[in-house]
């Protein structure tokens, strides 16, 4: 996968799994360090990133990943925080 759509799309389907494998029993800051991974080169990339480091639960995920234009949305999974 190559297009910033894609790989927001990896990077949401890795929070869900992480989510959905360990809830709140895995500290949430391990999936962080994947986030460089899925977000780089395209404009607005370093500073999504950072924000994402910002981060603290899967809702907070969304939350960002939403107001950048990517439909990561909860409800839409049928999961909720845990």
């Amino acid at each position: 996968p190559s297009s910033t759509y894609e790989m927001l799309s990896l990077l949401w389907d890795h929070a869900i799994t992480f989510h959905r494998m360990w809830g709140s029993g895995k500290n949430f800051n391990i999936l962080k360090r994947f986030f460089k991974i899925y977000v780089h080169g395209y404009p607005g990339a370093h500073e999504l990133r950072n924000a994402l480091m910002e981060t603290r639960s899967l809702e907070d995920v969304s939350r960002l990943m939403h107001s950048h234009g990517f439909p990561a949305r909860i409800e839409d999974t049928g999961d909720q925080p845990a």
